[in-house]
């Protein structure tokens, strides 16, 4: 199949820039390696990336090497918020065709799974600022020979009490299925967590043999291995007493209540559309406490303002304590 060529093909694109990226094992391949997943049948194949923030710290430091860690974690660190899998699937057809899969089409049979039984809820509608970030990576990787058909799917990568679920650093894994549906027979890929070319591979106490993160014993001499903590400090801390802008540390919330803007007549009968962006200020009771215009169509301004006033999230936890937040939103109006 034309697809088996593509692993190949965005392998060869990582691992160029992976090779000038510090902070990662020697094998400039190891990261890839380690988020790359292919399933290929008689009838079918599936390639699928999950992208951990390591990733796009990687290809940050590629393009701009003087980008400390701080600045990484203030700019990008919302991304840990999100579990994104960039995937390609085609089937078949009974002359040897490929068919392959757009984003709707994967996003009604896919779903994600931790390996404690806690099943991600898919986003459809990512915020501005990770939505281009996806739009820049889909971009990049589209433009390789062979990978035009590559859709990303986004998952909220936090549980109800606002922790992170799938860390590239800490013990867990999780599981990508694809129902049957559009073609495709059911299918599942597996990640398994501490990735190695994150945390690196230590070596046995007693006879010194290489240890893969995750393994709790030695299977040379049987020493067994201390095992690595789980999860991470969610002592209580007292509540800010301004908003704190999201972004860092803090990850965006989930939209929880809707509330569509109405056209104005008078940008109906000009034909004025577009997006209204504007900064909420969500209390941490969840609801939007203020709002204002940062990119303005004047004819559409105060329709997006009433929308977004009445919309809803859940609320933004900071070491378990509800804080409010600032973010920026956007409100389209399109006369299609």
């Amino acid at each position: 199949m034309r697809l088996l060529r593509v692993p190949a093909l965005v392998f060869c694109l990582s691992v160029g820039l992976l090779a000038q990226s510090s902070g990662i094992s020697s094998d400039a391949g190891a990261l890839f390696k380690d988020v790359l997943r292919l399933h290929a049948g008689a009838s079918q194949t599936v390639m699928a990336l999950w992208l951990p923030f390591e990733i796009t710290a990687a290809l940050v430091k590629t393009q701009n090497p003087s980008v400390t860690d701080e600045m990484l974690e203030a700019q990008a660190g919302f991304v840990r918020g999100y579990a994104v899998f960039m995937v390609q699937a085609a089937y078949q057809d009974a002359e040897g065709r490929n068919t392959f899969l757009s984003e709707d089409e994967l996003g009604a049979i896919a779903s994600v799974t931790d390996n404690h039984g806690r099943v991600l809820r898919r986003v459809t509608e990512p915020p501005p600022y990770l939505a281009m970030a996806l739009a820049g990576a889909k971009a990049g990787f589209r433009a390789q020979p062979g990978t035009e058909h590559l859709e990303l799917l986004v998952f909220d990568n936090k549980d109800a009490a606002g922790a992170l679920i799938l860390q590239a650093k800490q013990p867990g894994g999780c599981v990508l299925q694809l129902r049957s549906g559009s073609g495709m027979k059911a299918m599942s890929l597996n990640w398994e967590t501490p990735l190695p070319s994150v945390v690196g591979v230590t070596s046995c106490a007693r006879c010194g043999n290489a240890l893969s993160p995750g393994w709790n014993f030695c299977p040379v001499c049987g020493l067994a291995v201390p095992k690595q903590p789980e999860g991470q400090d969610t002592t209580p801390r007292p509540a800010p007493s301004a908003p704190i802008r999201v972004g860092g540390d803090i990850v965006p919330p989930t939209k929880v209540k809707n509330v569509n803007p109405t056209y104005p007549p008078a940008a109906v009968s000009k034909k004025v559309q577009g997006q209204v962006w504007v900064e909420a200020t969500i209390g941490a009771d969840g609801k939007v406490k203020d709002a204002k215009v940062v990119r303005s169509i004047p004819q559409l301004d105060q329709a997006a303002l009433d929308a977004v006033r009445q919309w809803e999230f859940t609320p933004t936890l900071l070491k378990g304590v509800a804080v409010p937040v600032i973010m920026t939103v956007w409100v389209s109006f399109s006369l299609k």
